[in-house]
């Protein structure tokens, strides 16, 4: 059997059903060449055994059943790396979804770089959607930003080389108090592969961030991220999301105002990409 493009790694603790639908929007990617590793972090038994279930009736997944780890269970991430074969190495959150051509944008982009991302949606728990650029070379200032867990992208927007990251001194580990984990490990990628990063300037990711999610119960999350599933089924809904994010005036009340340059200059540089697929798009949907 010839080795899968894409080892995706999803990490786990207690979220269990939500994996329902972060898994599925892994299994709906245009590109198929992938295995997934799902890697218990101390898992409760409802968590386990939907991994469990997930892992016998796909046979590209799985499950990684390991006790409470330190942190967030980072060093269990790097032992089930060791077992890698994809090319390429993509992270999804349990409790995040995909757009469909998410690996297809990463593959194109890790042709030429070790290190790369998208841009992620935010969806707050009023289903208020927005999205912005970040680009870890831009500016001295995006560094900063990410040492100090003010900015930076999330777990599920990157991915990197298997070769990079087996070239790390450290890998994936317990990230020092203060500093977000997905942001520490970028970091230390960052630093290894220096100009072969790039920031892919197109959103792929719907992220429902668990710190605004607090007060919500494992059912309610479930029910969101059930009902956001079912709305982006079809091509003519994610249009609708994309245009929404990107174009809006009402864009601008979501995103940090000293981002509003950034933001502008990506509609600017983004029109290009979009206007093409949307015509084919368009044409497709008569």
């Amino acid at each position: 059997m010839s080795d899968p493009l894409f080892t995706v790694v999803i990490p786990t603790h207690d979220h269990a059903d939500t994996l329902w639908h972060s898994v599925a929007s892994v299994q709906w990617q245009t590109c198929q060449s992938f295995e997934v590793f799902i890697v218990g972090d101390g898992a409760p038994e409802r968590t386990r055994s939907i991994a469990q279930s997930l892992a016998e009736r796909d046979p590209r997944i799985r499950y990684f059943d390991n006790p409470k780890g330190a942190r967030h269970g980072e060093a269990h991430r790097h032992r089930a790396l060791q077992e890698a074969r994809g090319r390429f190495v993509a992270y999804q959150s349990d409790d995040d979804l995909w757009l469909p051509d998410h690996l297809d944008i990463l593959a194109a982009a890790l042709e030429d770089h070790d290190l790369v991302h998208t841009m992620q949606i935010d969806v707050s728990p009023a289903g208020e959607t927005a999205t912005w650029p970040f680009d870890a070379f831009e500016d001295d200032l995006q560094i900063d930003r990410m040492r100090k867990s003010a900015g930076g992208f999330g777990l599920a927007s990157g991915a990197h080389t298997l070769r990079a990251y087996r070239a790390l001194p450290l890998g994936w580990s317990p990230a020092p108090l203060g500093i977000h984990t997905d942001i520490h490990f970028w970091l230390q990628v960052l630093e290894q592969v220096g100009g072969r990063y790039s920031s892919v300037k197109w959103p792929t990711v719907l992220h429902f961030s668990s710190v605004t999610r607090k007060t919500l119960s494992n059912a309610e999350r479930v029910a969101e991220l059930e009902e956001w599933w079912k709305r982006m089924q079809t091509a003519e809904q994610r249009l609708m999301l994309l245009k929404k994010v990107l174009f809006p005036v009402n864009f601008y009340c979501y995103a940090q105002p000293k981002l509003r340059a950034e933001i502008e200059s990506l509609r600017a540089s983004l029109s290009w990409r979009i206007t093409a697929p949307l015509r084919a798009l368009a044409r497709r949907m008569k």
